[in-house]
């Protein structure tokens, strides 16, 4: 239906146009989200996170191309479907379709999996790969986040359709994911760590993630190996253990223990103050400049998300939403 919904539409484009790349699904998405009762009750939560989830299963059961558009050119390597998906995971899907800073697995994977159908589709299929992840790093950080703690399930799915359609090693920036993780991984291992790889805040969240699936006894004397890391990325491991310290406190169903990551923040801190390393700059929501723009909104994207769930489970700090 929704096929056949979208081919009209493009039938009724006039002549000498050309069609829109905008999905109509997301205008109908953003139309029913406006008409949704707002506020700070727990009803009014249940209905929009029920209204999400039910968008959620109705873009796994379409073609990727919905998320991604059917291919990327030169003269607009973002599509407009790109740019409505970003809206819809920054704006929503964050708050109710995601939770210890990722999306879930499935519909993480499916937009790996129209982003390279459509990059494969393209001139330079590489260099269009690059180019979108990158872009992500500014407009929607989660997706990256998101592929990272997934990787060990979504790594096998997406070489196994690149070496099918391409003779090349994997994009640059899909190698970074796997460096990520793979620095995770040596990094708490009882052996000597490599160094991390560029981007610091890319390798912070990976091993953030990693931390997060070992025992509290089995990572005390591996922390220990943070005094030898660049200052950067220890700015940015303490942002994203804060932030995990905030969600298990105000998240009831949090599966994060919380003596453990009260545990890992103290000890990052004690990292940062030994080496006089400033952290306050974490909480400055006014920087600018394009080197800090990915740094500075998953700075305020956290940040906001952590004060609104606050405001909501704290009747007595609500006066601060109005």
């Amino acid at each position: 239906m929704v096929a056949d919904l979208e081919l009209q539409q493009d039938l009724i484009v006039p002549l000498g146009h050309t069609p829109s790349q905008e999905h109509f699904l997301f205008e109908i998405f953003r139309r029913r989200l406006q008409a949704l009762t707002s506020g700070w009750s727990v009803a009014a939560s249940l209905q929009r996170q029920r209204e999400l989830l039910m968008y959620k299963r109705i873009l796994l059961r379409l073609p990727s191309s919905v998320l991604c558009g059917s291919s990327f050119q030169a003269e607009q390597p973002i599509t407009a479907r790109c740019e409505q998906f970003f809206h819809l995971v920054n704006s929503e899907m964050r708050n109710f379709c995601s939770h210890g800073g990722a999306l879930t697995q499935d519909i993480t994977a499916h937009f790996f999996r129209g982003l390279l159908n459509a990059c494969l589709r393209s001139r330079d299929p590489s260099l269009m790969v690059d180019f979108i992840l990158a872009k992500c790093q500014t407009k929607c950080p989660l997706i990256l986040t998101s592929a990272l703690v997934w990787w060990p399930s979504l790594e096998p799915v997406l070489l196994c359709r690149w070496r099918r359609h391409c003779q090349s090693p994997l994009p640059r920036e899909l190698q970074k994911l796997q460096e990520g993780r793979q620095f995770a991984s040596d990094f708490l291992s009882p052996e000597a760590a490599s160094p991390a790889p560029n981007p610091d805040w890319l390798s912070a969240a990976a091993l953030h993630f990693a931390i997060q699936q070992v025992r509290e006894e089995n990572i005390r004397k591996q922390l220990k190996k943070l005094d030898c890391e660049r200052e950067e990325l220890l700015v940015f491991l303490f942002f994203f253990s804060l932030m995990g310290l905030l969600s298990s406190h105000l998240t009831s169903n949090s599966t994060t223990d919380l003596p453990k990551a009260f545990h890992v923040c103290a000890a990052i801190l004690e990292c940062l103050e030994k080496r006089k390393i400033s952290w306050l700059a974490l909480f400055q929501l006014t920087e600018s400049g394009k080197k800090h723009a990915a740094e500075a909104q998953m700075r305020r994207a956290a940040l906001f998300r952590g004060i609104l769930q606050m405001v909501k489970n704290e009747p007595s700090l609500r006066f601060l939403a109005k």
